[in-house]
């Protein structure tokens, strides 16, 4: 089930992840999106987050398994 959920929604979140990539993460923007529930918390310092919307296919070589 969880499977064929994934598979569903992988060229969306896929998508996403280029659009979001291509966010401009200037300090306006962040301030602008800064999240009201951080503010709650009264954190002394603002905190941001810098999205990387990008994938990384990566493959285990089966062959050289003492690396």
């Amino acid at each position: 089930m969880v499977s064929r959920v994934i598979k569903g929604w992988a060229t969306l979140f896929r998508e996403v992840g280029y659009q979001m990539a291509r966010v401009p993460l200037t300090k306006k923007f962040l301030d602008d999106t800064y999240p009201e529930a951080y503010l709650d918390l009264n954190f002394s310092n603002r905190v941001a987050s810098v999205v990387d919307g990008t994938d990384v296919y990566l493959e285990t070589v089966r062959s050289e398994t003492g690396m």
